[in-house]
């Protein structure tokens, strides 16, 4: 028999195309319902067919050569929105992993309560700065510690702005200052400040599909 799946659906509280808006199905992390409006879907195997829901912690990337899309009980998201682009695209099978909370990681956490319209469901940014770091967007850029970033992996290139009147952060002990890729289509720690490492689902390790893009996603942020 086939392993059973357990399947959160998260749906979008903006129109398609949108930057953010993930929400939650209602039932929980693990219920059976998929919404066809979902932005984002997580879906994580049970090992049997009696098996309880899995917890939301990722299974670790093995160390010997094994296909990461066919570790039974990883958790794996299809991409459908358009934040982390160029990097993550719509239609995107990545699987999870625990974060190791450096700079340059895509990581997954839960939609602050501060983006008008979020629910529960995660977000997905990289990590810009960690615990200390003052992190300052002006001239069209982003600065860690007095240094510009060299942000190849930045959607066509385009200039980081401030989001609010806020242009300077000192991101705190236990924190993350996080950003996506697609810095015109996305709420992140512009909008609502440094996350909690403690709120962090996993990172994303392993792209599985779209085949011709398949492989390991890197973790680099360069400076």
């Amino acid at each position: 028999a086939s392993l059973p799946t357990r399947v959160a659906a998260i749906e979008t509280a903006e129109s398609c195309g949108s930057p953010e808006g993930e929400v939650n199905d209602g039932q929980g992390w693990h219920g059976p319902l998929v919404r066809s409006i979902g932005l984002v879907a997580i879906a994580l195997a049970s090992t049997a067919c009696n098996a309880s829901p899995a917890s939301s912690t990722a299974t670790p990337m093995p160390t010997s050569i094994v296909d990461p899309c066919t570790i039974v009980g990883a958790l794996s998201i299809n991409i459908m929105q358009v934040s982390m682009e160029p990097t993550l695209e719509p239609g995107d099978k990545v699987v999870l992993e625990p974060a190791s909370f450096y700079r340059g990681e895509i990581v997954v956490f839960p939609a602050p309560a501060a983006v008008v319209g979020s629910s529960e469901a995660p977000f997905i940014k990289r990590v810009i700065g960690v615990a200390g770091d003052l992190v300052e967007i002006h001239d069209d850029a982003v600065w860690v510690n007095s240094v510009k970033l060299v942000e190849p992996y930045v959607y066509n290139g385009q200039p980081t702005t401030p989001l609010t009147d806020t242009l300077s952060w000192r991101v705190p002990q236990g924190y993350l200052f996080v950003l996506g890729d697609h810095r015109e289509a996305s709420q992140d720690s512009r909008v609502f400040g440094p996350i909690a490492k403690s709120a962090v689902i996993g990172r994303v390790a392993y792209r599985c599909l779209p085949a011709d893009r398949r492989g390991p996603i890197s973790a680099s942020l360069a400076d």
